[in-house]
């Protein structure tokens, strides 16, 4: 049944019919409503009727999968919503959404959450007004700052809008936000990605010119400092680092600070504005700071003091607080506590001074320099690292200037050569010819007199700048890496310089092959050999231009050599990432040469890494990797391979064979499941773990919201293929227990075919006894409720194997609860018998005995007992 023409013709026809229709006799699938609700053009006909039939109130839940991974679900009604609010000017129809989004129950589900507030960002600002309840709960969900766009375009409508009650509650939320208090105590928060969104947030907020917003950042940024420090004794960093705070610059560091610095930010434009004066931060600062004494507060006040009291108003309190803070360094310099070591330190010479000199000028500046290499932390004395660093600078703004100074670059100490050269990696050029010229004769010159005496910081350092400059020079058909030249040259150095190791992998493969990649990119020759191959085989340029290239023949064999000679488990696996492009450039090639080396040669430990590399990229089945599939399918069905006890984690090679091939045959396999292609060869030549695998991760296909519709009928063709071979076993039990896939796929599988789900569900249970993970309890006791009104009996089956066949303890009981009672409600007879069994069963292990009452009056047995 073509569902898709059908639900295109149904939303043309608003009827309350067609909406029957649509709710009943369609399956509950998402790409299918999603599908249907792109289609309806007459918004307000069918907005009503979908609200009747409480369409916006089914919210999806958050689960975990297999996997451990929490997986939020997209709602696609919610996205109708949004589209009506893009779409339409027609204010009434506007107010139905909101008066629908009003209703929308409180969910955990963080993306329901994030549209939500999308949606309010986009009504009028009036229509967001009268949201606010709704906005607040999506405000106490998890993940919060993910949605920090969102919550910045609300802030921002109802800022210019004038809602400024509106503006303040939300901003009270954010900025006092409880979920944030337990990460007060950690140093460093630049890995948590939330932290990253909520300092664009703030910085937005800081923005406002509201004093109001101004005084709710100075309480949380006193409430923040209380949370982190036990006292103004034990303040961490010195006065010279709050220069840094109060620059903006502290995304990566205490949240206190976090606060502090916004405060200052905040500070800075009402002063500019006009909105605030002197008098007013300096009472609200000093007063809010009698009672801790906090120094970075002090000397918060100290800076606004230096920077707006131009008729030195408070010329003897500014001078108070700078003796204050002196004192403050002197006593902590005297109890000899340690100190934070600064990332910036003292230059000899302002950014302004070297910014008016040529690149030449400032090089000679750094090489002349003979004050000490370090400075002096608590006297904030300049140094050589110091002038290093503001040169640094200097040549992420000028780069074209300096990287022509080659003279003056190698008459630098080594320290100093070897940095700056890397420091035009953080540049931003547009690499031309003479940009190119420069800088290869800048690392020709570096690797021909210095590479070989440097240290190896100095040279790990040079070779990932190489690496990444080369991708930026070597990224065209026109422009791409020759064989003889000086980038080959460098590169080739250090590709053969293995002196430069990363760390040493794990013992375990558990923790190694999810490391490998870590591994691969921190080890320079291999990032080098990665670098040569994308400098080489240029983007988006035709495989036909590159073999006809003049020395395609010297890097075929500059390939093969390197495969021979580099034998290790980072190597194997950057190779295993490339393969691909290794195999497209000249098949015949590839087969004779290249894949006999990788298929004979390695050992175990390098091929497992080989196979690791293959598995880490994002689309991997290809026809060519046809026989390095098989042999990675016999290797992970050995009894060596499957008496390991570590073997089968989340980043073994036997999960990510299990992925690929299934995305393959999901996706791009035109073969069906009998034929002699690689889904056959796991099911005839496979382990038990890699075939429940196979299953388990064809259920990311069948959740892709791109998964193409004869997904699902191909993994029906197979499943419908493996009941039928385990039937010439006779269901052999140690055979049959592959088709514990099947739990985690049947969710997925409901909502295309739901009869056929259900019978399939029914029979595996039965056939063994469940004993898995509670997840796969919800998920089915979830996916069951979506099915009680269409299929009562076969639903109601489903359940009675659930309970007689699970060895653990049910739990979710609310949703059982609701399964059970939908059931009674739209069963006949014959289903009311099989619940009676049901609730019986359930009632004498003490769960939902109040369920009895529905079968009042009627004695309640348990097949074969009385």
């Amino acid at each position: 049944m073509d569902y898709f023409g059908q639900l295109k013709q149904l939303a043309k026809n608003p009827t309350a019919d067609n909406c029957k229709v649509v709710l009943q006799e369609i399956p509950n699938n998402r790409h299918l409503r999603d599908h249907f609700f792109k289609e309806i053009e007459n918004f307000s006909a069918w907005l009503p009727m979908l609200k009747s039939k409480n369409v916006f109130e089914d919210v999806p839940y958050k689960y975990a999968s297999d996997d451990g991974y929490v997986i939020t679900q997209p709602w696609p009604p919610l996205d109708f919503l949004i589209r009506i609010v893009e779409e339409s000017n027609d204010y009434k129809t506007l107010k139905q959404v909101a008066d629908i989004a009003f209703c929308i129950p409180e969910t955990k589900n963080a993306r329901v959450n994030i549209d939500l507030l999308d949606l309010a960002a986009k009504l009028p600002a009036q229509l967001s007004s009268e949201l606010m309840p709704r906005i607040m709960s999506a405000l106490n969900s998890e993940g919060l700052y993910l949605m920090g766009d969102m919550i910045s375009g609300l802030l921002i409508k109802f800022n210019e809008a004038g809602f400024k009650e509106n503006l303040l509650e939300i901003s009270e939320k954010v900025i006092f936000d409880e979920k944030f208090n337990p990460y007060f105590k950690d140093t460093y928060i630049g890995n948590n990605t939330d932290f990253y969104f909520y300092d664009s947030l703030l910085t937005v907020l800081s923005g406002f010119n509201h004093k109001d917003i101004l005084r709710l950042l100075h309480d949380r940024a006193l409430e923040g400092l209380s949370l982190t420090y036990e006292d103004n004794h034990h303040e961490k960093y010195n006065t010279m680092y709050w220069t840094h705070v109060f620059d903006d610059e502290v995304e990566n560091d205490g949240l206190a600070l976090m606060y502090v610095s916004k405060l200052f930010l905040s500070i800075k434009n009402l002063m500019s504005s006009s909105n605030a004066t002197l008098e007013e931060i300096v009472i609200m600062l000093s007063e809010g700071n009698k009672e801790k004494n906090w120094h970075i507060i002090d000397a918060l006040i100290l800076k606004i003091l230096e920077t707006y009291d131009e008729q030195q108003t408070y010329d003897s309190y500014r001078i108070d607080l700078h003796n204050k803070l002196a004192d403050y360094e002197e006593n902590r310099r005297n109890r000899g506590e340690s100190q934070a070591i600064r990332s910036n330190h003292v230059s000899p010479y302002s950014e302004e001074e070297l910014s008016s000199l040529t690149a030449i000028d400032v090089l000679e500046r750094l090489r002349k320099y003979e004050g000490p290499v370090v400075d002096d932390y608590f006297n904030e004395s300049p140094s050589r690292i110091g002038l290093r660093q503001c040169v640094e600078r200097q040549i992420k703004q000028r780069p074209k200037e300096f990287v022509e100074c080659l003279e003056v670059f190698m008459k630098l100490e080594n320290d100093d050569c070897a940095n700056l050269i890397c420091s035009f990696t953080q540049a931003d050029f547009v690499s031309d010819t003479v940009f190119e010229k420069a800088y290869l004769a800048l690392i020709n010159e570096f690797i021909e007199n210095r590479y070989d005496f440097s240290s190896e910081q100095n040279r790990r350092n040079f070779s990932q700048s190489v690496c990444r400059i080369f991708r930026k020079i070597y990224s065209s058909p026109d422009c791409y890496l020759r064989l003889n030249g000086f980038a080959f040259k460098a590169l080739d150095k250090i590709i053969n310089d293995k002196s430069i190791s990363s760390a040493i992998l794990s013992s375990t493969r558990v923790n190694r092959f999810h490391e490998l990649a870590l591994h691969a990119l921190n080890t320079p020759f291999v990032e080098a050999f990665g670098c040569f191959l994308d400098c080489y085989l240029t983007p988006d340029t035709k495989w036909k231009d590159i073999r006809s290239r003049e020395d395609i023949d010297a890097f075929k064999s500059y390939i093969l050599s390197s495969v021979r000679v580099n034998a290790s488990a980072s190597f194997c696996f950057k190779l295993g990432q490339k393969i691909y492009l290794l195999h497209a450039l000249d098949e015949k090639w590839f087969v004779c040469n290249l894949k006999n080396i990788v298929l004979n040669n390695y050992p175990n430990e390098l091929w497992e890494a080989f196979i690791a590399g293959v598995m880490e990229q994002r689309f991997i089945c290809n026809d060519f990797l046809d026989d390095i599939y098989r042999n990675a399918i016999r290797h992970v069905s050995t009894e060596e391979y499957l008496s390991n006890p570590y073997e089968r984690d989340d980043f073994s090679i036997e999960k990510g064979i299990a992925k690929h091939i299934s995305f393959f045959y999901c996706q791009l396999d035109e073969q069906n499941c009998k034929a002699d292609s690689l889904t056959n060869f796991i099911f005839v030549h496979g382990s038990l773990p890699l075939k429940r695998a196979f299953l388990s991760k064809a259920d990311y296909q069948l959740k892709k919201d791109d998964c193409p519709v004869n997904a699902f009928y191909k993994i029906k063709e197979l499943i419908d293929w493996r009941y039928e071979e385990l039937g010439k076993t006779n269901f052999a039990s140690d055979r049959t227990s592959e088709l514990t896939g099947f739990f985690v796929l049947f969710p997925s599988l409901v909502k295309f075919d739901p009869e056929w789900s259900l019978r399939y569900l029914c029979e595996f249970m039965t056939l063994f006894e469940l004993n898995d993970q509670s997840s796969y309890q919800f998920s089915i006791i979830d996916s069951l409720v979506g099915q009680a009104e269409r299929f009562p009996f076969l639903t109601a089956q489903s359940l009675l194997s659930l309970v007689k066949h699970s060895k653990k303890n049910l739990h979710y009981f609310s949703r059982l609860k609701m399964l059970i009672e939908a059931l009674h409600h739209h069963g006949r007879d014959d289903t009311h018998s099989i619940l009676k069994e049901v609730v019986s069963r359930l009632s004498s292990k003490g769960i939902c005995p109040e369920l009895t009452e529905l079968f009042s009056g009627a004695r309640l047995t348990i097949s074969g007992q009385p």
